[in-house]
């Protein structure tokens, strides 16, 4: 049966990943960045990203072994390969921790379907943070709680250190996740008692830098304050659950000494490479401190914030008594509420099968749901450990309980890696919580032998449900993907030969694609969305410095380059969008002209004075240079 899950659900990630296009097109942001880093650009001094080295230096060790070439096509197989491999990797962790084959299955199903906004960023550095944080758990459940098990903490510490140097922010909250962990479990002992205060409180101040200039907001206060109660309410279960711990302090040394040599090394090598230490500290660090502000505000309607309303909140206090109290039943009426949860998830991508995926930003699989009603009960799946911590014989030989606590960590941390854009990084930020819902269900399902029907209906009912809607969705979902892409029309550009997309798209493209070809040597785009169009027409753009909202990314100074290089060549163009333009800014009862200017960029200025559109179709314009037009900087500066 697993294999033949295994091939279906391959099948239905092909047909879903090459039948959609993002309109904010991420992917070609990427995939320019990435073309640029490989033929020899340093980052962050002649290339730009968001991103950190880590996922540029594995990329290329991806293309240099295999020779492939920087295409749609390429990505987009890379992306199914990494979806796949994580929902095997979920599947994993599930059968370690429960040696609950139904739930193993289940987790590979619903790890599927919950990651299923991949599809919409192919090739997006979040995919390899989400693949290496799927390994770190995969690699928790084979350390002992004492014994020696130094190399898998420096392979712990190893893939921590990626992750950091490809998202910062994802990076830290694994770092300190995996920290608390191992400081929980550590045997009792001066540098315990040091550094687990220190540990928490630091932990406890993250939001504090993260969502500096907003965190007074109450919809942005919601978010960190789930989070961290979570954090808290877990730990304080551990430290009741685990009276006996075996780890050795030399495994925290280990696992922070490994990530340091990685990140080190990394670093070395984008400094060999020709990055500065000031361009590599900025792109790492420094450009991010602004990201709050710019993207909460008249461009982002929705902030990356669970909507933590009454009964959420409620539920939080509920979890802290439950916590606090210990009775057997009330746990158990915990357990049975998440089965009751993860029957209504199922049943949700069952109907999700039939809405169209248009948007990473989109909710799809109760990603908000985990993140807000499953975090705060999140210790319950360390009770059982309750038994295992009063008997010495037998504690040392089980491997699990650090991947339990490593578990419960990782996904209290990890939601916070969405602000402050709630799109795809939600869904990959909650994939943790939605695996503490399986374990717990999985040992409810697994508590013992059922007598009679009023026993085995709330303790089996639930699991037996949603695997069977599991594989029912599997089949659905494969059948409407292939059916829908089927109807579509090949895009037949360049790299993209595989991809279909609805026949207007399609007509659109193109058009813009043999426009660009036949007038243009370089072109500009305003808005986003069009990065992918420098592959498909196999223009170069003016600089390597290319994003999707670049006027609120760029400094003056920057965009003033790009202008520059933009008049060096023979025929430039301008790209605007208007169904892309931000929709507080246009106003469909004014004339299109001039551009919206909120950010005062000088380029956008220039645009509007010296272009003039040319060529129309629909919301697409190509605007191009008005005759007379000086190609002077000096004529351009004044």
């Amino acid at each position: 049966m697993f294999l033949a899950c295994v091939v279906t659900v391959v099948f239905a990630g092909y047909q879903r990943i090459f039948s959609c296009f993002a309109v904010y097109d991420d992917e070609g942001y990427v995939m320019l960045s990435l073309r640029s880093f490989l033929e020899g650009h340093p980052l962050y001094e002649e290339t730009y990203s968001q991103y950190g080295p880590g996922y540029y230096w594995v990329q290329t060790l991806i293309h240099r072994v295999t020779g492939w070439g920087v295409t749609h096509d390429v990505t987009r197989l890379k992306a199914l390969a990494l979806w796949v491999t994580v929902s095997v990797l979920a599947m994993l962790f599930v059968q370690r921790v429960t040696s609950c084959r139904a739930a193993a299955l289940l987790g590979f199903l619903l790890s599927f379907f919950h990651l299923e906004r991949l599809a919409m960023e192919p090739g997006h550095p979040t995919g390899l943070c989400t693949l290496a944080t799927a390994g770190c758990l995969v690699l928790a459940t084979y350390v002992p709680l004492t014994g020696a098990a130094w190399w898998r903490f420096g392979v712990l510490g190893g893939g921590t250190a990626l992750v950091a140097m490809t998202k910062l922010n994802v990076g830290v909250f694994l770092l300190g996740s995996l920290s608390l962990a191992i400081l929980v479990l550590m045997e009792d002992g001066r540098f315990r008692r040091a550094l687990l205060p220190v540990g928490i409180a630091g932990v406890a101040i993250l939001p504090i830098p993260l969502f500096m200039g907003c965190l007074l907001r109450l919809p942005v206060l919601a978010l960190p304050t789930v989070v961290l109660a979570s954090l808290l309410l877990t730990l304080w279960v551990a430290c009741q659950t685990f009276p006996d711990r075996g780890l050795a302090p030399g495994a925290l040394i280990v696992f922070w000494a490994a990530s340091a040599t990685t990140a080190a090394l990394l670093a070395s090598l984008t400094l060999a490479d020709g990055t500065t230490p000031t361009g590599l500290l900025d792109g790492l660090v420094l450009q991010h401190r602004a990201f709050g502000s710019r993207f909460i505000g008249p461009y982002i309607q929705s902030p990356a914030v669970p909507p933590v309303t009454l009964p959420v909140t409620m539920w939080a206090i509920v979890a802290a008594v439950l916590a606090l109290n210990g009775n057997a039943f009330l746990i158990r009426l915990v357990r049975w509420s998440l089965g009751a949860a993860l029957v209504a998830i199922c049943l949700r991508h069952t109907v999700e099968s039939w809405i169209p995926l248009v948007h990473g930003g989109q909710e799809r699989g109760c990603s908000r749901l985990l993140t807000s009603c499953v975090l705060p009960v999140a210790w319950v799946v360390l009770l059982p450990g309750r038994a295992s911590a009063g008997s010495p014989e037998s504690r040392p030989a089980d491997r699990r309980w650090f991947a339990r606590l490593t578990l419960c960590t990782v996904a209290c941390l990890q939601p916070l890696a969405a602000f402050p854009v709630a799109g795809t990084q939600l869904a990959t930020a909650s994939l943790p919580a939605l695996l503490v819902l399986l374990v717990a269900v999985a040992e409810e399902f697994q508590n013992g032998p059922c007598v009679t029907l009023r026993e085995w209906l709330p303790r089996r009912a639930s699991m037996v449900f949603a695997v069977a809607v599991g594989l029912a969705t599997l089949g659905i979902r494969a059948y409407i993907l292939w059916d829908a892409r089927a109807g579509m029309t090949p895009l037949g550009l360049a790299g993209a030969e595989r991809l279909r997309l609805p026949c207007s798209e399609v007509l659109e493209k193109r058009w813009l694609v043999r426009q660009l070809r036949a007038h243009a040597d370089t072109f500009l785009h305003l808005g986003n969305g069009c990065n992918s169009f420098y592959f498909w027409t196999e223009l170069p753009p003016p600089t390597a410095w290319n994003a999707t909202l670049w006027p609120r990314m760029f400094t003056l100074a920057r965009q003033e380059r790009i202008l520059e290089a933009l008049l060096m060549h023979e025929h430039p163009c301008v790209v605007v969008n208007w169904a892309l333009l931000p929709p507080p800014a246009v106003d469909p009862r004014m004339p299109r002209t001039p551009l919206p200017n909120p950010t005062h960029s000088p380029l956008v200025d220039y645009v509007n004075e010296n272009f003039v559109a040319i060529f129309v179709r629909g919301d697409l314009e190509i605007w191009m240079l008005k005759p007379g037009t000086s190609r002077r900087w000096s004529d351009v500066a004044r």
